[in-house]
């Protein structure tokens, strides 16, 4: 299966149906259950969906007993018969036969007493959840979503219930999806209908027709009901009668008293045409992208295993009498067995005289073929205004008074194509039309036309990470040299003695009392110089699981947001303001510290950059550390005192000027000392907070005021969901404020009370 493919689930299932409809012969139009088509009355009927194939088997409550071997096992024999055949893999753990109840493809069946409906445990805690969410009264738009779309799967097995459910659909539609806002009193109660009608959320497959036939006026002012008996045989076999009513066109034609012929010409058509019956875009087996006009290089087999599947309808409409459909396209299209149609619209009752020739593949098209029949009728004219002295005219004012005078060359540049076709738009001059490179090449720049020389293989690696990696690919080269005796080129040679060789240095590594960076860099080296070895390193890998197991790790410390509040304020009060502006955007943003002091004015995008469009602050990256999620990236905020504070800080930079003019020695420096007022340690050897504890310190913060990891990975740009949760899972329960001096925890609550003053007693102010 082509999987992340837009169409796979439709390719996959249509591999299995082909599977059994050719090995098995099971699938059969008259006992499969399809999408809206009616329930087969056969004794046995087949149900697919996907990688999922079930088969339900009809017989007397008496032969239950006996488990006679009926069509249905005949069937389910054959097609493992087939998917062994085929090379597919059988999950013996999801074999089930001769149930008498069961989950069938998210539906809870009982054959004895021939009910179905949703699984009564699931049906019953959406039913607890849904209560409990009306009774706090507050949700979100996601969650609100989840929820009613969990209910409208369940009400599909009783339709009738939906008639409960109204206000829900169109509950925080003007809320955004993670915003908690107040449910109605009209919401709250439809969350506990569906809750209390639970029970009821069964359709019985026995049920009885009901032996009278009921009657509604179709008509759109009034109405009234009526009905009849007619028996229970005869209302088995109706089905979907109804009167048509006319369009909106042919109801008003009609009131005005004007004949037309509209019902007759595009009247119900109730069946396929017949043109079109051979085709497999109307074979309801087919899946629905297969056959709507979709093009695919997929080979899709007919009956005779060498037809591709192609379903292509194409019209075009043009003036009647035009010398268009003289072009070599349209000739084409004839070849391909398109046909002309030529038709005027006052045949149809358009007071409007006009033909219009029509080039299409499209039978049913045919019939509109016909010409004005009408007989000293008054149309409207379909002409141009334009004569040849005031055709000429216009031409004359449309082009500039340089080519007036002859001069043939205004607006056509020799380096922009097509530049003098259009030559009655409007004039673009060559000051404002010269390409980039033009510009760059007259400022002296030549880097375009230059050779680009060799590609830097270190490319994708920061720079210290490449030095580390250059130094541990030196060791482990002098190990091999000197500890082992052997050629590193020899070893090289082949992924079986690489992975050896890398397993005896971390074997070397960790008895001789060398941390084990040396290992990964050095692996990583290896990966980089030999890619075609990267997937034979798994013997060395285990060594280094099991180093981990030995020594675990530990993730950095996070700051509480109590303790931010306080940086912030002591940082105002030192009028370190861009320093405490970029600590509002590490925390909020969840960036590394190396990101953050390359930031410039022109990587905000603030509401007033986008004309009040945004309610956000949105942090451009250039170069993310964690490129290979993305190769440009981005933060965003959302608090509104933050970009408030943050947009007066910087409002008076140009877009080049650096948010924080200094290098990353000194907001370390100033770190140290905020952090050191506040009595908190900043040492990773006592470990302390350092500023690469502001990324994990905004996750914490948003986890637990949201507890979506979803959206936080997607916000804090984590490429892996379960790193993240490995993260937050160490570091989310440590109390780091718990292990200060209670001098320091009153200093720190103090100054977190009065950080929201500061900031708007501070704000506008531009020392740094």
């Amino acid at each position: 299966m082509a999987m992340g493919d837009n169409v796979a689930v439709e390719v996959g299932q249509a591999a299995h149906f082909r599977v059994l409809r050719d090995h098995v012969g099971s699938l059969l139009p008259c006992e499969t259950l399809l999408y809206r088509h009616p329930i087969p009355k056969t004794d046995t009927v087949e149900l697919l969906s996907i990688d999922d194939h079930v088969t339900l088997q009809k017989l007397p409550l008496a032969k239950i007993s006996t488990k006679p071997e009926l069509l249905d096992t005949a069937i389910m024999n054959g097609a493992t018969v087939a998917y062994k055949h085929t090379g597919l893999v059988l999950n013996d753990r999801k074999k089930r036969r001769n149930l008498l109840r069961g989950t069938v493809l998210g539906a809870e069946l009982d054959g004895i007493a021939g009910l179905v409906g949703p699984p009564r445990d699931r049906v019953l805690s959406l039913a607890l959840l849904s209560v409990v969410l009306a009774k706090r009264g507050h949700a979100t738009r996601e969650l609100l979503d989840r929820i009613v779309g969990c209910w409208i799967h369940a009400l599909t097995f009783r339709r009738p219930v939906f008639s409960v459910v109204d206000q829900l659909f169109r509950e925080g539609l003007e809320f955004p999806r993670n915003q908690a806002f107040r449910l109605s009193s009209m919401a709250r109660n439809e969350l506990q209908m569906p809750g209390c009608l639970c029970s009821t959320l069964v359709c019985d497959l026995r049920a009885t027709y009901d032996p009278n036939l009921y009657c509604l006026d179709a008509s759109p002012y009034a109405g009234a009901i009526c009905a009849t008996s007619i028996g229970c045989e005869g209302i088995s076999e109706l089905r979907g009668y109804h009167t048509r009513l006319e369009s909106t066109v042919s109801a008003l034609l009609t009131e005005k008293g004007i004949a037309h012929e509209g019902d007759k010409l595009f009247g119900d058509v109730a069946s396929t045409p017949e043109e079109f019956q051979h085709q497999a875009r109307w074979d309801p087996l087919v899946p629905r992208p297969l056959r709507e006009g979709l093009l695919f290089d997929a080979p899709w087999s007919g009956d005779d295993g060498c037809c591709a599947l192609r379903s292509v309808c194409v019209s075009r409409a043009t003036a009647g009498q035009s010398r268009l459909v003289l072009a070599m396209l349209f000739g084409t299209l004839v070849q391909l067995g398109c046909v002309l149609t030529s038709f005027c619209y006052c045949g149809f009752g358009s007071p409007f005289l006009r033909s219009t020739d029509l080039l299409h593949n499209k039978p049913w098209l045919c019939a509109l073929a016909r010409p004005c029949d009408c007989k000293g009728a008054s149309h409207w004219p379909c002409e141009g205004s334009f004569d040849e002295g005031s055709l000429e005219q216009f031409r004359l004012r449309c082009c500039g008074p340089r080519l007036c005078a002859g001069d043939a060359a205004e607006g056509c540049l020799g380096y922009v194509l097509g530049s003098g076709i259009y030559s009655s738009l409007l004039h673009t001059y060559s000051g404002d039309n010269e390409p980039r490179w033009l510009q760059r090449l007259r400022d002296g720049e030549t880097r375009d036309f230059a050779p680009r020389g060799p590609l830097d293989l270190q490319a994708g690696f920061a720079v210290s990470t490449a030095q580390k990696m250059e130094k541990s690919f030196k060791g482990f080269k002098t190990w091999l040299l000197e500890e082992v005796g052997s050629l590193p080129e020899s070893v090289f040679a082949s992924a079986e003695s690489t992975a050896m060789a890398l397993r005896g240095f971390v074997l070397h590594l960790y008895q001789t009392g060398l941390p084990r960076y040396l290992f990964v860099y050095a692996i990583t080296a290896v990966q980089d110089a030999f890619p075609q070895h990267r997937n034979f390193l798994t013997a060395a890998w285990q060594i280094d699981k099991k180093w981990q197991r030995a020594e675990p790790g530990e993730c950095r410390p996070v700051l509480p947001v109590a303790a931010v509040r306080a940086a912030l304020s002591v940082a105002l009060l030192w009028d370190w303001h861009r320093w405490a502006a970029l600590v509002i955007i590490g925390f909020l943003a969840m960036l590394h510290p190396g990101e953050l002091v390359l930031l410039t004015r022109r990587d905000l995008v603030f509401p007033e950059d986008t004309l009040g469009h945004t309610s956000s602050l949105f942090v451009h990256l250039r170069n993310p550390k964690t490129s290979r999620f993305a190769r440009r990236q981005h933060g965003r905020i959302d608090d509104a005192s933050a970009i408030a504070f943050l947009y007066s800080v910087v409002r008076h930079l140009s877009l080049d000027d650096r948010i924080y003019p200094a290098s990353m020695h000194s907001f370390r420096r100033q770190w140290d000392a905020v952090l050191g007022r506040l009595g908190l340690p900043v040492r990773a050897a006592d470990r302390g907070a350092t500023p690469g504890v502001l990324r994990g310190s905004g996750a914490t913060y948003f986890y637990m005021c949201t507890e979506n990891i979803p959206l936080l990975a997607w916000r804090g740009r984590w490429a892996r969901v379960k790193t993240l949760e490995y993260i937050l899972q160490e570091v989310a329960a440590q109390m780091l404020l718990s292990e200060l001096e209670p001098a320091c925890r009153a200093r720190i609550k103090l100054l977190d009370k009065a950080v929201d003053s500061l900031l708007l007693y501070f704000m506008g102010a531009s020392q740094y």
